[in-house]
């Protein structure tokens, strides 16, 4: 058991059975067409290298979160948009 997930308390959540019998169907349907390597997925990923670019990345999400409390949906901001709303 990941040690991150124990620490969260994510180690007994729910962990998706339905999304590993999809793709077992897809695989067994279509073939390897859409197996992808872990770098390939990742590729354009941002990787935060500090606790501050990581802050930054999530940014958008704590503007989108503290809108949706008082009731409002919009669509998820640029992180420029919601560093503005958020100072």
């Amino acid at each position: 058991m990941s040690i991150v997930l124990e620490a969260t308390g994510l180690a007994k959540a729910y962990q998706g059975e339905y999304v590993r019998d999809m793709a077992r169907a897809i695989f067994e349907s279509r073939g390897s067409r859409f197996v992808k390597s872990s770098q390939d997925v990742l590729r354009d990923t941002p990787d935060p290298t500090t606790d501050a670019e990581a802050q930054r990345l999530a940014s958008s999400a704590r503007m989108t979160r503290a809108l949706m409390n008082e009731g409002k949906q919009i669509p998820v901001p640029s992180i420029e948009k919601a560093l503005e709303f958020l100072a």
